[in-house]
């Protein structure tokens, strides 16, 4: 209840400023700094300064969405009681028009908040926390989507599926936050390395994804060699010389996005068994 008070002191207040420019002498009452919290709380979800995780993030918007919305309705009570009872000579009409334009104003604040809230929780529900990639859920819509661009346009589509050669070693004999340091440093240095065009992925442990549209089945192996050499020549301090293993696929007639995803995945187990550290066409 504490905070619901504040809010219907700050609001009363936002009511005096307006009555004082038309000439209303008005009495102002204390405004204590916690009615500023929740204002406080919108600004550092616009600047994602909470989204320390989707799961909290979304509890905190689902919450204070909630919150917000009881306030809208205690803070017009409010004010229309501060007005009603102690304002003398405010007529009923010019009270309620108050009333209905502070109420109008903070229902645009929460308007902003829930799209601000929507626009960063799909963000984040898009985004590997990791790496800071794409994640799978995010890859599959990027997948049908551009499936369904080449069929109608007949454009070139191909596919990269590459993994960590002996991955779960590096963690075993090294800690999980070594191996966690590798996969996003490797991350970082393959998105460097391929074009803005191309979508990347983390779609799993030590498997990512790279989605290359207008890109054949020739350039998309020189474009995993790219890679492959790229991660070759990383230094990882703790984790020692890493090496990866990727297949290579292309998008034929007929193809859908789980079809492709296995042809590709048939590549990349076919390059592990043949030793590791190279690229297979499917």
């Amino acid at each position: 209840m504490p905070r619901v008070a504040n809010v219907i002191i700050l609001m009363a207040h936002l009511n005096y400023s307006i009555l004082a420019d038309a000439g209303h002498q008005v009495k102002i009452f204390y405004l204590r700094p916690g009615g500023l919290k929740l204002f406080s709380f919108c600004w550092k979800i616009w600047l994602a300064e909470e989204a320390a995780s989707m799961s909290g993030l979304l509890k905190k918007a689902k919450t204070y969405l909630l919150l917000g919305s009881l306030f809208i309705a205690l803070a017009g009570i409010g004010i229309y009681l501060e007005l009603t009872n102690r304002l003398d000579g405010v007529p009923w009409l010019h009270a309620a028009a108050i009333v209905m334009l502070n109420l109008l104003l903070l229902l645009g604040c929460f308007t902003v908040l829930r799209g601000a809230v929507s626009d960063r929780l799909e963000y984040y529900s898009s985004i590997d926390p990791l790496t800071g990639i794409m994640n799978r859920i995010a890859f599959w819509r990027v997948l049908e989507r551009e499936i369904r661009r080449v069929e109608r346009y007949r454009h070139p589509l191909a596919m990269i599926m590459l993994d960590i050669d002996h991955f779960k070693a590096i963690n075993d004999s090294r800690g999980s936050a070594v191996g966690d340091q590798v996969l996003k440093t490797m991350a970082g240095e393959i998105k460097k390395n391929i074009r803005e065009i191309d979508f990347f992925a983390r779609i799993g442990g030590e498997e990512f994804l790279v989605l290359a549209p207008e890109t054949d089945l020739e350039r998309a192996v020189n474009l995993a060699e790219k890679i492959r050499e790229t991660v070759a020549a990383i230094s990882f301090a703790k984790a020692g010389p890493v090496t990866i293993s990727l297949g290579v696929t292309q998008f034929c007639a007929g193809d859908r996005a789980d079809l492709l995803l296995t042809k590709v995945d048939q590549a990349l187990t076919r390059a592990k068994a043949g030793g590791r550290n190279r690229v297979v066409c499917y």
